[in-house]
């Protein structure tokens, strides 16, 4: 069976990192392996200035790897926007589910996480979205979860995993 992957999707702020920081553990707990893909769509550095690291990647080096005890990090330089498929490749071999934060436009099932009452909706296929994170009623197909309710969205996430949780404390 395939690993699942689903993109989480909404406006800045809208409250896509929070909802994941929830979800994953819960999963963790029903014990799946969870891999987070995070799109950071304005770039990031995660090495800082006079460190080993960035002194290797400002050497010129495309990939540069730090490893510790129980820690592998690895930074790629490419001429453009990564491809998901190659990331998605090298990660899924690993873990039960992927859970990725951004990428609305790639065609993944997504969960539309929306902030408020009068929170616009993200473009995006309704036949990818699978569900919405929205304390108002939605129209269309995909269902509704309220934030607070994480438990249920494990549920399914968990379900698309292939796992069931009735042997698992309750999330």
């Amino acid at each position: 069976m395939p690993v699942p992957i689903v993109s989480f999707v909404g406006y800045s702020g809208s409250g896509k990192t929070s909802l994941l920081e929830r979800i994953v553990p819960k999963l963790k707990q029903a014990g799946l392996r969870v891999a987070v893909i995070k799109h950071a769509a304005h770039g990031f550095c995660m090495d800082s200035p006079g460190t080993d690291s960035r002194r290797h990647r400002e050497s010129g080096s495309d990939i540069v790897v730090l490893t510790s005890p129980g820690r592998v990090v690895c930074m790629e330089e490419t001429p453009g926007e990564p491809d998901l498929g190659a990331v998605l490749e090298s990660v899924t071999l690993k873990v039960d589910i992927v859970l990725v934060e951004g990428y609305k436009r790639a065609r993944l099932p997504k969960v539309e996480v929306r902030c408020g009452p009068d929170s616009p909706g993200i473009p995006c296929s309704e036949e990818d979205l699978i569900a919405i994170i929205t304390g108002e009623p939605v129209p269309g197909k995909a269902t509704r979860f309220n934030a607070e309710d994480v438990a249920a969205l494990v549920r399914r996430l968990t379900a698309m995993a292939g796992r069931s949780l009735r042997n698992q404390p309750a999330p």
